[in-house]
């Protein structure tokens, strides 16, 4: 038995009610990583790199999708689909180099996510790409008026 002396708010006691698992809904999410490590693969041949993104902004802000991106494998293919989204996810979080999967932590990033994978009859999300954030647009357009006309064109000098 261990004494815990542990107590929480009503609103705690929902938001952990209310607290899901379910896949995202299909889309764009701004998101960054918050953990990653390289791992082997089940049958030992290849590694990659598992990565925990946490959506930062919007209705869905403080869930956590998983990604993984292929490092090395023996089938060719899918080791130059996991360079090519090293490369976007590397890109998108402004690396023109990268030493260390921790260099990628913090930085927002957009992310599409797709939830059409099923698993054990479930509805699971794929992190599909990878983009840079675009800067926040100015909240109203600048505006320049036309130049003067003469007060009086119709009349030849």
């Amino acid at each position: 038995m261990a004494t815990l002396n542990f107590g929480f708010t009503s609103e705690e006691a929902q938001a952990a009610q209310n607290d899901s698992y379910a896949a995202l809904p299909s889309g764009n999410y701004i998101a960054q990583v918050e953990r990653s490590e390289v791992k082997t693969t089940k049958d030992g041949t290849g590694s990659y790199l598992s990565l925990g993104f946490k959506v930062i902004d919007g209705e869905y802000a403080g869930r956590v999708l998983f990604g993984n991106i292929t490092l090395t494998n023996k089938n060719s293919q899918a080791q130059e689909i996991g360079r090519k989204q090293l490369i976007k996810l590397s890109t998108a979080c402004g690396l023109g180099h990268l030493q260390d999967s921790e260099q990628l932590h913090g930085i927002p990033v957009m992310i599409k996510v797709s939830d059409s994978r099923v698993y054990e009859g479930e509805k699971q999300n794929d992190i599909k790409d990878y983009k840079a954030v675009q800067a926040s647009a100015p909240s109203q357009p600048s505006f320049t008026p036309p130049p003067k006309a003469a007060s009086k064109p119709w009349i030849r000098g």
